[in-house]
């Protein structure tokens, strides 16, 4: 008895939080999946309870970019002034015309 259920209705039911089907997944799989995915889930809740209680304070356009309410993006893209981006923006772009071969990746502003 898991949570109250019998090990198959488990796998079903952690299989149903994931949304992957259950086949192949042993109980433990399933239920680590589950997990991840419900602390993924309390994580966006208060990533948007905190952007809704502070929206006049964040920059909405820049943690959409970003993925972080702080300026730094933790790890992430960093957010740089104006000038500075342009002239990142030029230099990539130099690169790119003498480097046709490179692969294309769509640039996060």
């Amino acid at each position: 008895m898991i949570d109250g259920m019998e090990a198959i209705d488990a796998c079903y039911y952690f299989a149903g939080i994931v949304g992957v089907p259950p086949a192949r997944l042993s109980l433990r799989d399933l239920w680590r999946l589950a997990c991840g995915r419900l602390r993924q889930s309390r994580s966006e809740i208060i990533e948007l309870s905190a952007m809704v209680w502070a929206m006049a304070d964040y920059d909405i356009e820049a943690y959409l970019a970003f993925g972080s309410l702080d300026e730094t993006g933790r790890g992430k893209a960093v957010k740089l002034d104006p000038e500075l981006q342009s002239r990142v923006d030029e230099e990539i772009e130099k690169i790119r015309r003498e480097n046709p071969g490179l692969p294309q990746v769509k640039a996060i502003k």
